[in-house]
């Protein structure tokens, strides 16, 4: 009975369920094709070794598929919040509740793990002309028993991670507030804004400083300490935000009043945008820099390079799908909103303007400040004869594609979860 109930909530949300799945996929189709590509004979390589890169790597990634995992757990199962709350009203535990959200997790990792495997069967043949043609090695990478096993063993800590977050949902949120999903527990997030004191403006400049001078700064220092020096950059960049950007909008806000009702609504919401999801803002960032930065460390080994390259192809995707789903849970409380906006006079058409205006501008905005940073460092590196001209195009195309893909998803969401409007006037 819950096996077919399961089944029906998955075809019940299946565009949910396939980026749900699809996040499934992306991650294990990256470990498998890592502990390939680094448990290969030809290179040499030990996972286990803290002066290893490697293992560097695979700490990182896990951590940053775990976070990702966590807020793709948190958009999937937000949108059964009733359909669990009315089972908890009729009577199911805690544990019952757990199975049966356990279930709908193994039909798709179970399914992902397939069509990982046919990707990576897909793409070896062309990392092993990657490492022929640009790096001129010998290297040839190819299945190995032992990398489906290592990728069995982070697919079952995803299932218990996944188990972990099912019940911990469970648990916070009451079978009342889940019949209502605008209340299910979530993290809103918070910001200060600073007004036009003398100490504000301080602050201004201070951050503003902070934010552009470490992009000088990649033309003058070594390339080792690019990443100390993107640090500093993205600390400037919160910073600014919150002296620089949030008084910027309020100001449109206030200035717009009738004579533009549209700028001044889509100011309100960007703002509430930047507010809510500041940190997965900076996570996506500090990730994809990170990994880029770990370019330099892996300079002149053919291996690791190629490795740190497929880690940071794979943050990019699974970043900006961590930027939509944290994006698109706040998108699906905004009906009341637009509901009252339609009270007070906003046509339609001008609505829908402003739900796509919001959504791409706020993505944009987020792939602009990360563009800043990878993109001078590239350029940097490129200079320095640390990536070449060709693969400094690829790798900023896969920062760009997956945003504009994911946008593009979260505002086709955006509208779904708005219109049509329930008409009272």
């Amino acid at each position: 009975m819950i096996f077919k109930d399961a089944l029906r909530s998955l075809k019940h949300d299946l565009s949910k369920a396939v980026f749900y799945w699809l996040t499934f996929v992306i991650v294990t189709t990256f470990f498998f094709l890592f502990f390939n590509f680094s448990g290969a004979e030809s290179s040499g390589l030990e996972f286990i070794d803290s002066n290893n890169l490697i293992t560097g790597v695979i700490v990182l990634m896990l951590i940053i598929c775990s976070i990702d995992i966590f807020f793709a757990n948190n958009f999937y199962i937000k949108s059964k919040s009733k359909d669990i709350g009315v089972r908890l009203v009729c009577g199911a535990t805690y544990t019952h509740i757990a199975f049966y959200l356990l279930i709908q997790t193994a039909i798709l990792l179970l399914t992902s793990v397939p069509a990982a495997y046919l990707i990576s069967l897909a793409v070896i043949p062309s990392f092993n002309k990657l490492l022929a043609n640009t790096f001129h090695t010998d290297l040839h990478i190819k299945f190995t028993a032992g990398s489906m096993g290592l990728t069995a063993l982070v697919i079952a800590y995803l299932v218990f991670w996944l188990v972990l977050l099912n019940l911990s949902f469970a648990y916070q949120n009451t079978a009342g507030t889940m019949m209502n999903s605008r209340n299910v527990t979530r993290n809103r997030g918070s910001g200060s804004v600073f007004h036009l004191s003398a100490s504000g403006i301080v602050m201004k400049v201070i951050y503003t400083v902070l934010f552009l001078a470490p992009l000088a700064g990649f033309f003058f220092v070594p390339a080792s300490t690019y990443f100390l020096l993107a640090l500093i950059g993205i600390f400037g960049f919160n910073g600014f935000i919150k002296t620089v950007v949030y008084p910027f909008c309020s100001r449109i806000s206030s200035d717009s009043g009738l004579k533009k009702p549209c700028s001044m609504v889509l100011a309100g919401f960007f703002s509430t945008d930047l507010m809510v999801n500041s940190m997965n803002i900076l996570l996506y960032i500090v990730s994809v820099v990170l990994l880029g930065s770990l370019l330099i460390t892996a300079k002149g080994k053919a291996i690791e390079t190629v490795l740190v390259m497929v880690a940071y192809i794979t943050a990019c995707i699974l970043q900006a799908m961590t930027v939509m789903f944290r994006s698109a849970s706040e998108f699906s409380g905004r009906q009341k909103y637009y509901l009252s906006l339609d009270q007070i006079g906003f046509l339609e058409e001008d609505l829908k303007k402003i739900t796509r205006n919001e959504t791409f501008l706020y993505f944009g905005f987020v792939l602009a400040a990360a563009l800043l940073y990878v993109g001078i460092m590239f350029i940097n590196m490129v200079r320095y004869n640390i990536l070449s001209a060709g693969i400094t195009v690829v790798l900023l195309l896969f920062l760009i594609v997956p945003m504009i893909i994911f946008a593009s998803a979260a505002w086709i969401y955006h509208r779904s979860c708005i219109y049509p409007l329930p008409r009272t006037r």
